[in-house]
């Protein structure tokens, strides 16, 4: 019976889809190639056939490979009329596959492990020419600043995000370090390396994404100690994406209450400018922002605010997403190109591009110099 409910759950998005092709316009894989294998409209086609027909083995690999190129950007759902989750059923349809399932297993195996999860994007960012951050760790003048602003007393949750607690490390101690400055009364939470699970939700296993939720969850309950936590700050748009958008209900019935989810960066930029009272930090100097795929902010707007010139990139999708970066190289190289292609002069000057996202500024790094836009706040709050 379970097994009936799952395929007609699977099934309803391929058969209720009209094909018009609204999606196509916003999806980021087929803007990049044209191919209608890599539109929504394309892969839930292939997704009615991986579920009802016949495949013989090298059919279902090459329909895989069709699906995985999705970078789950979730612009199909905001695009389509019927209100469809294409992106689920992709991810899901894969999951029924034998190569689905091997995916599962590798993400498993990936985040399983702090040593394991740093040594993978180790050799997959060195092969692929991807630049790993530097400690550079902010002054004593900026460690200085803001040393008079009270402990707040509501108490929030901070997540480093598996990237946070490997090698993207030193953002997470800026960060720690602004939410300290500014006040914030925060805990590191949970306390040691862990995952959001997103590689598992992304590879379609829900069952065991549901089961890694909710220990996930149980772990930031405890590390609240009692106290009645209402915001969870989190390290990069993806994860603060799947936390509060696959977790909601994990959440509201440990904490017994809705809980807030917050980009960590958008939080110290909207603390930062607050503060400043529209005092700038910058003359004007220039600056490209990558805005990634699941950020729900306008950043560029509050960078204006404290005095920066912005110029952002309007394709959304650096190709880091999905699993590109690791297996799908060729889409991956193409969804690069066209996000930087309007700023191939500005790249050669030695314009630095920044994001919020890990992922994006390491996905960047590949072909321009990029670091996170705490790196970028730290170093120009130096000269105030």
């Amino acid at each position: 019976m379970e097994n009936i409910r799952d395929f007609n759950e699977l099934i309803f998005d391929p058969l209720v889809c009209v094909k018009c092709g609204y999606c196509k316009s916003t999806c980021p894989t087929y803007l990049a190639t044209g191919d209608e294998r890599f539109s929504p409209r394309g892969r839930l086609i292939i997704s009615y056939k991986i579920l009802k027909e016949n495949l013989d083995i090298k059919e279902t690999f090459d329909f895989y490979r069709d699906l995985d190129t999705c970078s789950k950007c979730t612009e199909c759902e905001r695009t389509c009329p019927l209100e469809l989750k294409p992106y689920i059923t992709f991810v899901r349809t894969k999951n029924k596959t034998l190569f689905g399932k091997l995916e599962t297993l590798m993400a498993k195996i990936t985040i399983s492990s702090k040593t394991f999860f740093s040594l993978s994007f180790k050799i997959i960012s060195k092969t692929r020419g991807a630049k790993l951050p530097q400690d550079n760790e902010p002054s004593s003048s900026f460690q200085e600043k803001f040393t008079g602003v009270p402990q707040s007393s509501e108490k929030v949750l901070f997540f480093p995000s598996c990237f946070g607690y490997t090698i993207f490390s030193p953002v997470a101690k800026k960060a720690e370090m602004l939410l300290k400055k500014l006040g914030v009364n925060f805990v590191v939470s949970p306390a040691s390396f862990s995952c959001c699970s997103a590689p598992i939700l992304l590879s379609g296993d829900m069952d065991s994404f549901r089961k890694r939720a909710e220990k996930f969850v149980r772990k930031l309950k405890k590390d609240a100690e009692g106290a009645e936590v209402k915001k969870i700050l989190v390290n990069g748009p993806t994860c603060t994406w799947v936390i509060k958008n696959f977790m909601k209900d994990e959440l509201e019935k440990e904490f017994s209450h809705e809980i807030e989810v917050k980009e960590v960066s958008d939080f110290i930029l909207s603390k930062i400018t607050d503060m400043l009272k529209g005092r700038k930090i910058s003359d004007g100097d220039e600056i490209i922002l990558h805005k990634p795929c699941h950020s729900e902010v306008r950043m560029g707007e509050k960078l204006r605010e404290l005095g920066f010139q912005v110029k952002e990139t309007d394709f959304y999708c650096c190709g880091f997403g999905g699993s590109m970066f690791f297996k799908n190289w060729s889409m991956s190289d193409e969804l690069l190109r066209k996000t930087l292609g309007s700023f191939e002069q500005d790249i050669k000057n030695g314009a630095k591009i920044f994001s919020n996202s890990p992922g994006c500024v390491l996905q960047l790094s590949r072909s321009a110099s990029s670091d996170h836009i705490l790196s970028l706040i730290s170093q120009y709050l130096n000269k105030i």
